[in-house]
């Protein structure tokens, strides 16, 4: 709890008395790994990960996912789709369904931001379906599809989830939703979607999807309110279904996105340092070659 409210050093320390008192137990490890990526010890959070896979079965297949998420948290996504397609095999074979499924969803994403080809991103959002339908993969899936440009098989995700009972599930339906508005450019619509999930769930996910469709919206002030929210939530991203599986890696463009709106409305400075913390992390890339060039225009 104290990592989910981003309380890293609290949650580390809870953690390490965990292991000391006994070393088997393979998620204390987490939030030592996530405290460390709180203050970008990328060794040290690897070293987590590493120490949580000699713990047993269960800590190996929990260690290859926080590793594979390290990989993709850096950018590195060919180390991160070799991890994950060792750790699909080793949990097939062991018959962990779930953490397949799981890394099934990762290596979709891996996929799509590596620049492979869509068929293996759309076999890998296949296989995690056909193993399990829960509501994070469902979600994962809706933005792996939207990535993908399947704008319709977003859109039946969403509309499936948005017919559930449990408001969480409509708040994720209406978040897809959004996204779809918002890369179409319908930002009224856009805007909307995206206010009713944050009034039925605030999810981590919401404020930082808001942020970016007020900034293509052209309300500046607002998306910078919203990015502010989620670097100050932050913690909620360490897992974003607060299932303690590791997705630090959707906090990777977050100084991106803040240095865009931080730009729009003259705060060149801030703007300047943001970039530098994402180029730091993110050398490469499409993002990161725009923002070499937004820099530049400073």
């Amino acid at each position: 709890y104290a990592m989910y409210a981003g309380d890293f050093d609290a949650a580390e320390k809870q953690a390490r008395e965990v292991i000391e008192a006994d070393d088997t137990r393979y998620y204390a490890r987490l939030p030592v790994a996530i405290a460390a990526l709180s203050r970008n010890d990328l060794d040290a959070a690897k070293a987590a990960y590493e120490d949580m896979v000699r713990t047993g079965d269960y800590g190996a297949s929990h260690g290859n996912l926080g590793l594979a998420d390290l990989e993709m948290y850096r950018g590195d996504y060919k180390a991160a789709i070799a991890l994950l397609q060792n750790g699909i095999a080793a949990d097939l074979e062991s018959g962990n369904q779930r953490a397949a499924s799981t890394k099934y969803m990762a290596l979709a994403e891996a996929h799509i931001l590596h620049g492979d080809d869509k068929e293996a991103a759309m076999n890998a959002i296949s296989a995690a379906l056909e193993i399990s339908n829960g509501l994070s993969q469902r979600v994962s899936a809706g933005l792996n599809y939207l990535a993908l440009g399947e704008v319709g098989l977003a859109r039946e995700i969403a509309g499936d989830l948005s017919s559930g009972l449990q408001p969480q599930n409509r708040a994720y339906g209406a978040l897809i939703s959004g996204m779809v508005y918002s890369a179409a450019g319908q930002h009224v619509e856009a805007l909307d979607a995206l206010g009713r999930a944050a009034q039925l769930s605030d999810f981590w996910l919401v404020r930082f999807e808001l942020g970016k469709a007020y900034l293509r919206a052209g309300s500046h002030a607002e998306a910078l309110d919203e990015f502010s929210r989620a670097e100050q939530r932050r913690g909620e991203a360490s897992a974003v279904f607060l299932d303690d599986l590791p997705t630090w890696r959707y906090v990777a463009d977050l100084p991106y996105w803040r240095a865009r709106a931080q730009q729009e409305i003259g705060m060149s400075h801030a703007a300047r340092e943001s970039y530098r913390v994402y180029l730091a992390l993110r050398a490469d890339g499409p993002l990161a070659r725009d923002a070499r060039e937004r820099m530049a225009s400073l």
